[in-house]
């Protein structure tokens, strides 16, 4: 309930765009239940928002390792 109400106080519309700051190109509905995790991300896409964060908010296309 507590990220529904954040959720509420932002804007949908500003989460939206720092989603999309993140690096996450899938749809994202717009509906409160979007600060449940209810919209679909390929795990390429989650583990790069991730990334942003431990990165100090700078956000890099994702790099394949092969060993």
């Amino acid at each position: 309930m507590a990220t529904v109400k954040v959720q509420e106080r932002i804007g949908l519309r500003r989460t939206i765009n720092v989603a999309r700051r993140m690096g996450v190109q899938s749809p994202l509905g717009e509906n409160l239940s979007l600060a449940l995790g209810t919209s679909e991300l390929s795990l390429l896409e989650l583990t790069s928002a991730y990334g942003t964060l431990a990165n100090q908010g700078q956000w890099l296309h994702p790099t394949t390792v092969r060993y």
